[in-house]
């Protein structure tokens, strides 16, 4: 009894010790940004861990505009969302956002100049 106590405990832990796969095999979707605009700008959404019974899923989220860039925004969780908006023509504002409860908090916002984006190139 005592050896199948240790190795449930063992499971357990491992179980819980697993990290996400930040990799970007396993694409979800891709939102656009700002349909109203032609800008290009799109979300790409990746699926890197299904928690399953026991967890939530977590997505990592990339901005880009499939050609020139792709910046690693974050990663989500259930109760987390990045939302991304264009302040104008050059300037993208990202909010991470808890959506648990009725109300909104924001985690964190950040500004990101689209120009510079492209002109550096980076595909994270």
């Amino acid at each position: 009894m005592r050896h199948c106590n240790l190795i449930m405990v063992s499971l357990l832990l491992f179980s819980c010790s697993v990290q996400p796969d930040y990799s970007k095999d396993n694409y979800w979707l891709t939102r656009k940004i700002d349909n109203n605009l032609d800008n290009n700008l799109y979300c790409e959404v990746y699926l890197v861990y299904q928690g399953g019974v026991w967890g939530g899923d977590v997505c990592t989220v990339y901005l880009t505009d499939s050609t020139s860039f792709r910046m690693y925004l974050g990663k989500e969780l259930d109760h987390e969302q990045i939302r991304v908006s264009l302040i104008d023509r050059e300037t993208a504002l990202v909010h991470k956002v808890n959506i648990e409860g009725r109300k909104l908090k924001t985690i964190y916002k950040k500004q990101y100049n689209i120009p510079l984006l492209k002109k550096e190139g980076k595909f994270e």
